[in-house]
């Protein structure tokens, strides 16, 4: 899996493979139940079920949890782009929401987690999830980073030397404070994120295609373009879906169908 920037060396959490969920026996934290919720959303469940679980989780536990809006509208399609198409999009865009842009085509991210990347010796994945040693398989040298999700959850991610060598020259000489939809991120690079990016996008795409499926779709098209160099590698359907639900920040492989239409 290449090396991370710290140069020290590249570092993927080996795992006893028997289970790729959090333990029935807890520790039950207030940021797991929210990446609970996060999950539920993405898998297709309505607003109205999104809200009866984040009830039941804060009556039966005595917490607050953040509300999670249903992604069933988002997900009835594709969203993916071509590589043809990201390439006009860019070109509308600003130099540093155009580098966000090809960050999260490589790296499969949400146009938040621009904001949390740091290197993957200066933060490590969630010690409570259980990582399949095969991340990032198939993809030649990379280095590793690391991005906060949703609910909070820490996952590596892999640029390409080159790439990573460009968001290195754009790194902050100490982070900074941004917030987007009403929530703080400490930044350390130079680039875009959130909702301003996204903006971004969506704009840049209007103009290039004469519409938008939103900056989302970008991750579809990771998704799509990593199943396939999983199967093209040896995996079968399966296996290559267990380990792209972890790249993506996923624990449950069917969430991947809703990222292959």
């Amino acid at each position: 899996t290449g090396q991370h920037s710290c140069r020290q060396p590249a570092k993927v959490i080996v795992v006893n493979h028997r289970s790729l969920r959090l333990s029935v026996d807890g520790p039950h934290l207030p940021e797991h139940m929210q990446e609970f919720m996060d999950e539920l959303s993405e898998l297709g469940r309505d607003q109205r079920y999104l809200n009866s679980v984040k009830q039941a989780l804060q009556k039966g536990f005595n917490l607050k949890l953040q509300t999670v809006k249903s992604d069933v509208p988002i997900i009835l399609k594709s969203r993916a782009y071509s590589q043809d198409e990201v390439s006009a999009i860019i070109k509308f865009q600003e130099d540093e929401n155009a580098f966000t842009t090809r960050l999260c085509l490589e790296a499969g991210l949400r146009a938040h987690e621009a904001l949390t990347l740091e290197r993957a010796c200066d933060l490590s994945p969630a010690a409570h999830r259980e990582w399949d040693p095969r991340l990032f398989s198939f993809m030649g040298p990379v280095v590793l980073y690391t991005v906060r999700g949703k609910g909070g959850l820490a996952r590596n991610v892999a640029l390409s030397i080159d790439v990573a060598a460009e968001l290195e020259m754009r790194r902050l000489p100490k982070p900074v404070l941004r917030r987007s939809r009403g929530i703080n991120y400490l930044s350390h690079y130079a680039i875009g994120g959130g909702a301003g990016f996204s903006q971004s996008f969506s704009r840049a795409s209007s103009k290039a295609l004469g519409h938008s499926r939103g900056a989302h779709g970008l991750r579809h098209t990771y998704a799509q373009r990593r199943l396939q160099e999983l199967k093209s590698g040896g995996l079968d359907t399966l296996n290559a879906m267990l380990i792209l639900s972890q790249e993506l920040g996923h624990f449950r492989p069917d969430i991947v169908l809703a990222y292959l239409r």
